[in-house]
Order: C-alpha cells, then structure tokens, then sequence
C-alpha cells in the first residue's frame, strides 16, 4: 500500500534557515518511506544582472551556496531530482533584450552542467522565445502554481509555449471534472501534471508573505512571521502528481 505514494510528492527545501546541513541531516535521518515519497525537492534562485535587473522566486529567499551543494549531493546519493525554482510573478520583459537573455541562459547553465534537470519559471514570453528549451533540452520545465491554470484550455496555451510539466491551481481540487479533461488531454501530448493539495504557512522563514490567500487583513501576523508555501502534491487519481502519464 505504502508504495502507492512513492515519489509522488514536490517539497520545498528550507531556503531560510541560517544553518548550513540542518535540511541534509534531517533528510538523512527521515525514514526509508519519506525518501521513497519525495518526486523532487525545489529550492530559489535569483537572477542579477549588471543592468539592474532582478528576477527571482516568489518567497524572496534564495538557497545559499551550501545549501545547494547539500541539495546536489541529495540528488547524486539518493536519485530525488533537484528543482530550480524562480516563480517571481512581477516578469521584467527587458530581460528579452538580447545580451541579458543571453546572461540568463548562462546563468541557467551552470544549474544545467551541475546536473539539474528541473526548472520551474514563471516568465512565459522567456519561454515563448523558445531559447531554453533549445539550449537545455534535456529540463523539465515547470510553470508556476502562481500562473492559476483553471481549465483544461489554459493547459493547453501552457503546454504550446513550451512548458513539460504542468502545475494546476489548487481549484481542481473542487473541479473534478475539468480534472478529467485535463488528464485526457495530458496523456494525449505526453506532459506531466501535478496538483497543489496544501500549502501552510511556517514562521521559521523572516520573509514578507507573497502568497495571496495571506493578504487578509486577519492573517496580517503572517507577514511579519514570513510565508513559504510548501508545495505538497498529491497522488490524485486523474492527474498523477508529478509523475510521468506514460507511468
């Protein structure tokens, strides 16, 4: 029974802590079951540019240089892929100019010659471009939860500009029959799919909360405390949670 969960869940790795091998031990002390769970596990970066441009992840904390050692060596030693996250909705569309998108295929590339093979980006005229694909073909492409897509036709518009994996909005959870469309249509152009089943909000994190469902003014302490979504994916029985549908 427990091997139906096997690797069906994305988590987010603990880009805020100051610790350097706090998220690497408690990993390597998890159960055999935990780690058999995990799909991949995302982490931040942010894109600087000389020209003043920045371009980044949604929860404005990136992982720092050990971290992402730590996240490699994760990735070599147990086989969990490793996910470059940068989610940022505000998109800066200067980066199309040519010399700075040039910039960030090679920033992209070192994360590629490091061997990730994963990518969640939220700047859909960057992918539109069709450029990252052409230089990483081998990058799974993830848009973001932050895109909403609702329908099974924003799934399609999202699978044309170039996007491999697609991450639905949490409103399918209550819509199961656009859900099936949806699965239909994913096993038709061979994409993989993953649904946003819980998000919670952790105090460790000293970030501003970017996520809308914290805006309210009730929830306002959330702010000061910092907001990273946890992403948690689930084994939904119409769209395999970011599993490949030819499984």
């Amino acid at each position: 029974m427990k091997e139906i969960y096997n690797k069906k869940f994305s988590i987010g790795h603990w880009d805020s802590t100051p610790s350097e091998d706090l998220y690497l031990r408690c990993f390597e002390n998890s159960s055999e079951q935990y780690k058999n769970e995990i799909y991949d596990i995302y982490y931040g970066a942010t894109f600087y540019h000389s020209s003043g441009l920045r371009y980044g992840n949604t929860m404005g904390v990136d992982a720092s240089e050990a971290h992402y050692k730590n996240l490699l060596t994760i990735q070599e030693k147990y086989g969990i892929p490793i996910s470059l996250t940068i989610n940022e909705m505000n998109r800066p569309l200067h980066i199309l100019r040519p010399d700075i998108t040039k910039d960030f295929v090679d920033f992209i590339g070192k994360y590629y010659a490091d061997g990730v093979r994963s990518c969640t980006i939220s700047h859909t005229h960057l992918m539109r471009l069709g450029v990252l694909q052409k230089e990483f073909p081998e990058m799974d492409w993830k848009n973001t939860v932050n895109h909403g897509i609702r329908n099974t036709q924003q799934f399609i518009d999202y699978v044309n500009l170039g996007y491999t994996t697609i991450q639905l909005d949490r409103d399918f959870n209550r819509n199961r029959s656009e859900l099936k469309k949806v699965k239909k249509e994913a096993d038709r152009l061979g994409i993989k799919t993953c649904l946003l089943v819980f998000e919670s909000c952790l105090n460790p994190i000293s970030r501003t909360c970017k996520s809308p469902e914290y805006s309210n003014p009730s929830l306002k302490k959330c702010a000061s405390l910092g907001c990273p979504i946890v992403n948690v994916y689930s084994a939904c029985k119409f769209v395999p949670a970011i599993v490949p549908v030819s499984q």
